[in-house]
């Protein structure tokens, strides 16, 4: 798995390519960490280019959530698609966070209404 980061206004961006199971879990969350670590309280996790989701996964992005949640923060998940987002509906996982079709949606949260 491929891991990217950016920021969105005050969106902290994780891009994720490829697979996340037990081999690659750990890299996120190494990842996601120190984001969080670094002051962090509004991540997006990018989905868009994700093609595989284990539960490994899924319980990363969980332990995510609630690392940020604690820090009175929030975590999204955008672009899920395909088997990933069938994975995360199936499993409830999906009602844990805010939703964003893709990044479009999340740069657009921070823009000032005209």
């Amino acid at each position: 798995m491929r891991i990217g980061n950016s920021r969105i206004g005050d969106w902290a961006v994780v891009r994720l390519e490829g697979r996340m199971d037990a081999a690659s879990e750990h890299a996120f969350e190494r990842e996601s960490r120190k984001l969080v670590d670094d002051g962090a309280r509004r991540i997006a996790v990018d989905l868009e280019r994700l093609t595989y989701i284990s539960s490994a996964g899924i319980g990363a992005l969980i332990r995510l959530a609630a690392s940020v949640r604690d820090r009175n923060g929030e975590v999204a998940l955008c672009g899920a698609k395909g088997v990933v987002k069938s994975v995360l509906e199936i499993t409830r996982v999906i009602t844990l966070f805010r939703l964003f079709g893709d990044l479009g949606e999340v740069e657009s949260v921070d823009r000032p209404v005209a």
